[in-house]
């Protein structure tokens, strides 16, 4: 079942470009949720201090009825959300591995075998003398 945010029609008061934006990100989120690979009902992403400042003013522009005030924090939230997701793929390795392979259609076992491996690489990658501007690859980007 696709998400159905990322289905509906074209209403946004978002550029073109933050839509796609906003759309991916929620894709990303939904996929989080609805996971029955995942961790339950309980779901942790350590939100960085300008994406709460974004929900939050937000939250007081929709109260106010300010909808062009709230898209113009649009950006501030998606840059927060977008590092959340970032930090949790690097802080569980193995179940964003997990993850990708499962949703690439590999069986479970397949997934299994290809999250032990990526995440024996992280572990090795962490402890290397590397340039630290090269971060490390997600699983979508990992090469067997």
């Amino acid at each position: 079942m696709p998400n159905p945010a990322t289905t509906e029609p074209d209403n946004s008061l978002l550029t073109p470009i933050q839509r796609q934006r906003a759309l991916s990100l929620s894709d990303a989120l939904w996929r989080l949720r609805t996971n029955p690979h995942g961790t339950g009902d309980n779901i942790t992403l350590t939100i960085p201090a300008p994406a709460i400042e974004g929900i939050e003013k937000i939250l007081f522009a929709l109260a106010e009825g300010d909808l062009r005030f709230a898209s113009v924090r649009a950006g501030q939230l998606m840059d927060g959300v977008s590092e959340a997701l970032r930090g949790r793929a690097a802080s569980e390795p193995w179940q964003a591995a997990f993850d990708h392979a499962r949703e690439t259609g590999q069986d479970e076992g397949e997934a299994r075998d290809f999250a032990d491996e990526y995440a024996a690489y992280v572990e090795d990658r962490r402890y290397e003398i590397r340039n630290p501007d090269l971060p490390i690859p997600s699983p979508s980007e990992y090469i067997r």
